[in-house]
């Protein structure tokens, strides 16, 4: 990792650090306490990199925002209204579905760039892909057959989170994480 050292100063503070690889990009994510957290609400602190190239990524906890505040995010990250549309429909149910109705939502925001998104954990519904078509389908309606044959091959899988917002570049994105399970 090029210019390890942002990281070393909080690595005494954090409770996990979590690696990962994305293609050629190499990510490096700090993962802190409640009790001693770098800044309020930074949940995660992430460093991605591609050869020299090095960003950072700073992941807020938002799910005590009040319910209006945090559909206000999620309109403010979405790139449009589809995106916007199905977060809402995906919030709503996580709500549901939580024990304590504030379902695990990180806000992201990009250091020196563009990033601004949120992340929304859907682990607590226990509810396969196929279950949340209806509010997928208009998403991947967008890659055509492709977000059908997608939805159909991985219809069993578990939707565990829902991101969307804009990347480094400031191009809208979804992104959905599935699949996870003990082994």
């Amino acid at each position: 990792m090029p210019g390890p050292e942002s990281l070393l100063t909080h690595f005494s503070d954090c409770v996990a650090v979590h690696l990962g690889v994305e293609g050629v990009i190499r990510k490096c994510y700090l993962e802190f306490p409640r009790n001693a957290r770098p800044q309020p609400d930074l949940v995660y602190l992430a460093a991605k990199w591609q050869g020299e190239g090095l960003r950072y990524d700073r992941y807020l906890d938002r799910a005590p925002l009040p319910r209006a505040k945090r559909r206000a995010l999620i309109s403010a990250v979405a790139a449009d209204d589809i995106a916007r549309s199905a977060a809402e429909a995906l919030l709503e149910i996580a709500e549901r579905a939580d024990p304590d109705g504030e379902p695990p939502l990180l806000e992201i925001r990009g250091t020196d760039d563009a990033r601004r998104s949120v992340d929304l954990n859907l682990a607590d519904t226990g509810r396969s892909l196929a279950s949340f078509g209806f509010v997928l389908a208009p998403v991947l309606e967008r890659v055509g057959a492709a977000g059908e044959a997608f939805l159909r091959a991985n219809a069993d899988a578990q939707l565990g989170h829902f991101a969307l917002g804009r990347d480094e570049r400031g191009e809208g994105f979804v992104t959905l994480y599935f699949g996870a399970h003990r082994a």
